[in-house]
């Protein structure tokens, strides 16, 4: 296979050659063999870690990362296989524990679709996905600067209160509780099973101290909000290998969103006057504390 354009998870449009990018790599969850509609950005595939930061390489990978420190630590605390062969007897996959060098390493051989790990007591194959660095970073702000309903603060702000306190928590168990799977997890009201990198990143940040590990966390759960909201899934999306450029189809479908857009807004202020035209297009958030 040759070059190809990846597609945004977010916008579908086209990835280029240069495009900066964050990119995601999936694991299956417990519910991936279940078939039907989902209802969380999660029930399927979820991030094994941090969006790694960085350029598209047209073939399916990135280069000249930003923040591949932080994700050599992150991805080097689970266990990989790679497939080597058939069991003739059985007619099973056979594997073999998986070693890399470099994160750049790690993320050709999930994108050449090489890399497993155990869910569920199978072995399940790892992915990638990517949306523009950009638009990434425009969702992110949008949600963090928001005030959720009956706050007073943004959620930025609560989010790092949240992390810093859970954290804080997680430092004064006792050892046999502090690596207890999940005890994080709970703390930062998330499902366990599908987020365990946090706990790892908390981990590295009581290691090392560096605030890159707090900020990951912060800025992980923000995009959790962002998924949720924007009613996106974590998913392997079409395009791949393909090198088409259609930006038309887009257009039509950005002019529609927009139409629809300006309807509702239109539609709200008649059945509610007194409403903010400039919070009217944005569903309430809701803080637990």
């Amino acid at each position: 296979m040759g070059s190809w354009k990846e597609t945004c998870m977010m916008s579908n449009l086209p990835i280029h050659y240069g495009d900066e990018v964050a990119a995601f790599v999936l694991r299956p969850t417990y519910n991936v063999d279940k078939e039907g509609t989902v209802c969380y950005a999660d029930d399927r595939y979820a991030p094994l870690g941090f969006p790694v930061r960085g350029k598209y390489d047209d073939y399916g990978c990135v280069e000249q990362i930003t923040n591949a420190e932080m994700h050599d630590t992150l991805f080097r605390q689970n266990q990989y296989y790679i497939k080597t062969g058939t069991d003739a007897a059985t007619n099973t996959s056979t594997f073999a524990p998986y070693k890399w060098s470099s994160v750049q390493q790690f993320l050709k051989d999930v994108s050449r679709r090489k890399i497993y790990m155990n869910v569920c007591f199978k072995k399940r194959e790892l992915t990638i996905v990517f949306t523009h660095l950009e638009l990434c970073n425009r969702l992110l702000e949008n949600v963090a600067n928001r005030i959720p309903y009956n706050e007073t603060e943004k959620l930025s702000v609560l989010v790092g209160k949240r992390v810093a306190g859970a954290i804080a928590e997680y430092q004064s168990m006792d050892e046999k509780a502090m690596f207890m799977t999940g005890i994080l997890c709970e703390l930062l009201h998330l499902e366990d099973a599908k987020h365990r990198h946090l706990e790892k990143a908390a981990k590295a940040y009581l290691d090392t101290q560096d605030a890159k590990y707090m900020h990951g966390m912060m800025n992980y759960i923000l995009w959790h909000h962002v998924m949720d909201l924007s009613r996106k899934g974590y998913c392997v999306n079409s395009g791949r290998g393909g090198d088409e450029t259609e930006y038309l189809l887009h257009a039509i479908i950005a002019e529609f969103i927009m139409e629809k857009c300006e309807e509702y807004k239109r539609q709200a202020i008649v059945d509610d006057p007194d409403a903010d035209p400039n919070t009217i297009l944005e569903e309430s958030l809701y803080w637990f504390n």
